[in-house]
Parts: C-alpha cells; structure tokens; sequence
C-alpha cells in the first residue's frame, strides 16, 4: 500500500424493509449495528426501490434499482474513495429479501462475473453497463427466503401478490416467478 494514496474504505448499500410496497431509505437509522460501520472505517449508502403500493412496479423492478445503485456505487467509487471491490448489501425484512437476490444471481468464474440478465436494469447508461451488480457479499435481516411457502402458510399473501402483480385472490399467480425470487 502506498502511504500517498489514502486507502479505500468499504461500502455497505443498506435496503429497507416494508414489504416491498412500504418504506424508505430513512429506516438506516433504525439499525444501530449499521449505522455503527461508520466508526469502523465503512461508508454507508441507503437506497430506495420502486415500491410495489404502485400497481406498475412488480418484479424485477425492486431487483433492477438495487442492482441500477450497485453499479453506480462501482462506477463513482473513486469519487468517494470507497473499494468497489468491497461493496457489501445489508437488508432488513423486503431489503433483505433483495439482497440475498443481489448477491446470489451473479457467478464468477476466473476474472469474469455474470449476473443474471433477468435482473439487468434496462437503459442502463454506458458507465454502468460497464461494471458488474455483484456485491461482496449480503447481511439480510430477517428476509423472506421462500415466498411459495410462506404464502402457503398464510403469511405476505398481499406483498407477494403485489410483488408478482397478482390479483390478492391469486398471490402466486406467477408461481414460477415466486420460486425464482
């Protein structure tokens, strides 16, 4: 390490809960413990999603925003003197939920990352598009990790509904979609 180069500091992308319809980037301030990275040498980000309460923004449109910020946050590292090698997602309930996402539809493999295209930000600009959406690693906070069971054991029929775009009689209207995510 050079000693006239300041070194890059770590960056946790914090997404918030609220069923994926609810919430907003305030809520980092809920969550001492990430909130506390900031006295260990980390920056935080807090993000917002599109929240499915708006009947347009089903699945993948929550995905595509966290992946959209990941990569802005690659591409403007330097800026901030943060490690785009070192970006960590951390996400409560909904957030967590995208963060385990985030994390598990890229595969390296050598030097290359794929990411999984279904969840590409669309009219992403040329910077962007030139970096990869794969963080580190996730910290999720009390995420739903199966949404077909979780609807079948009568819990977040109405979230899932919305985040599938499906009538709330049908919540997994998109069963195949449900087991994807």
């Amino acid at each position: 390490r050079s000693s006239d180069r300041p070194e890059r500091r770590p960056l946790a992308i914090f997404v918030h809960g609220g069923g994926w319809g609810l919430g907003d980037k305030t809520q980092v301030r809920e969550f001492p413990a990430v909130m506390a990275l900031l006295d260990a040498g980390w920056s935080i980000a807090s993000i917002d999603y599109r929240l499915t309460m708006f009947p347009m923004n089903t699945s993948p449109a929550q995905i595509e925003d966290l992946n959209r910020a990941i990569r802005y946050f690659k591409a403007r590292a330097a800026r901030w003197g943060v490690d785009p090698d070192r970006i960590l997602v951390i996400g409560h309930s909904a957030g967590g939920h995208l963060a385990l996402l985030a994390t598990t539809s890229c595969r390296t493999s050598g030097v290359t990352t794929r990411c999984a295209p279904e969840f590409a930000p669309p009219d992403l600009p040329a910077d962007l598009a030139a970096v990869d959406s794969s963080p580190v690693g996730a910290i999720a906070l009390s995420p739903p990790t199966d949404l077909v069971a979780q609807v079948e054991a009568g819990l977040l029929a109405k979230p899932v509904a919305r985040l599938l775009g499906c009538p709330d009689a049908r919540p997994l209207c998109r069963a195949g979609e449900a087991e994807r995510l």
